[in-house]
Protein backbone atom coordinates (compact mmCIF):
# COMPACT_ATOMS: atom_id res chain seq x y z
CA UNK A 1 0.00 0.00 0.00
CA UNK A 2 1.30 3.53 -1.15
CA UNK A 3 0.93 6.11 1.62
CA UNK A 4 1.51 9.90 1.26
CA UNK A 5 0.94 12.96 3.44
CA UNK A 6 -0.43 13.86 6.74
CA UNK A 7 -0.82 10.79 9.06
CA UNK A 8 1.20 8.42 6.39
CA UNK A 9 4.51 10.81 7.77
CA UNK A 10 4.27 8.94 11.12
CA UNK A 11 5.61 5.55 11.99
CA UNK A 12 3.13 4.34 14.04
CA UNK A 13 0.41 4.81 11.70
CA UNK A 14 2.33 3.12 9.09
CA UNK A 15 2.74 0.34 11.43
CA UNK A 16 -0.83 -0.18 11.91
CA UNK A 17 -2.43 0.30 8.87
CA UNK A 18 0.44 -2.49 7.83
CA UNK A 19 -1.10 -4.54 10.91
CA UNK A 20 -4.33 -4.24 10.35
CA UNK A 21 -4.33 -4.88 6.48
CA UNK A 22 -1.29 -7.05 6.12
CA UNK A 23 0.23 -5.48 3.81
CA UNK A 24 3.36 -3.91 3.54
CA UNK A 25 2.63 0.39 3.83
CA UNK A 26 5.00 2.00 1.61
CA UNK A 27 5.65 6.16 2.76
CA UNK A 28 6.49 8.19 -0.42
CA UNK A 29 9.69 10.21 -0.83
CA UNK A 30 7.65 13.56 -1.18
CA UNK A 31 5.81 14.70 1.60
CA UNK A 32 2.89 15.85 -0.28
CA UNK A 33 2.59 14.05 -3.59
CA UNK A 34 -0.55 15.86 -4.70
CA UNK A 35 1.20 19.35 -4.12
CA UNK A 36 4.13 18.10 -6.08
CA UNK A 37 2.42 16.65 -8.75
CA UNK A 38 0.61 19.96 -8.97
CA UNK A 39 3.50 22.19 -9.13
CA UNK A 40 4.94 19.75 -11.92
CA UNK A 41 2.06 20.15 -13.97
CA UNK A 42 2.01 24.31 -13.55
CA UNK A 43 5.80 24.51 -14.29
CA UNK A 44 5.24 22.51 -17.90
CA UNK A 45 5.60 19.01 -17.08
CA UNK A 46 7.68 16.08 -16.10
CA UNK A 47 8.85 12.92 -18.20
CA UNK A 48 7.51 10.50 -15.53
CA UNK A 49 5.18 12.56 -13.01
CA UNK A 50 4.19 9.00 -11.00
CA UNK A 51 7.40 8.31 -10.82
CA UNK A 52 8.27 11.50 -9.44
CA UNK A 53 5.74 11.61 -6.96
CA UNK A 54 5.73 7.70 -5.89
CA UNK A 55 8.76 7.50 -5.46
CA UNK A 56 8.94 5.16 -1.97
CA UNK A 57 11.02 6.51 0.56
CA UNK A 58 10.10 3.84 4.20
CA UNK A 59 8.28 0.84 4.13
CA UNK A 60 6.78 -1.13 6.77
CA UNK A 61 5.63 -4.39 6.78
CA UNK A 62 2.94 -6.38 9.06
CA UNK A 63 4.63 -7.44 12.70
CA UNK A 64 2.84 -10.47 12.16
CA UNK A 65 2.29 -13.25 15.76
CA UNK A 66 0.11 -12.30 18.56
CA UNK A 67 -0.80 -8.36 16.79
CA UNK A 68 -1.47 -9.91 13.93
CA UNK A 69 -4.09 -12.60 15.93
CA UNK A 70 -5.64 -8.98 17.38
CA UNK A 71 -5.94 -7.71 14.15
CA UNK A 72 -7.91 -11.22 12.62
CA UNK A 73 -10.19 -11.04 16.06
CA UNK A 74 -11.37 -7.72 15.54
CA UNK A 75 -11.83 -8.19 11.64
CA UNK A 76 -13.83 -10.97 12.66
CA UNK A 77 -15.80 -8.95 14.77
CA UNK A 78 -16.21 -5.76 12.78
CA UNK A 79 -17.94 -8.63 10.31
CA UNK A 80 -20.52 -9.97 12.81
CA UNK A 81 -21.55 -6.57 13.58
CA UNK A 82 -21.99 -5.66 10.52
CA UNK A 83 -23.87 -8.75 9.48
CA UNK A 84 -26.00 -7.94 12.74
CA UNK A 85 -26.81 -4.16 11.05
CA UNK A 86 -27.67 -5.43 7.98
CA UNK A 87 -30.72 -8.56 9.64
CA UNK A 88 -31.89 -5.23 11.54
CA UNK A 89 -32.42 -3.15 8.25
CA UNK A 90 -34.31 -5.95 6.71
CA UNK A 91 -37.84 -5.38 6.93
CA UNK A 92 -40.29 -8.69 7.53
Amino acid sequence: MLISGGAGQHDLVRQILAGACGVAVVATEAAEPVLLGSAILAAGGYADIPAAMSRPKHSVTPAGGALEALHARRYHTFQTLQAAARALRVKP
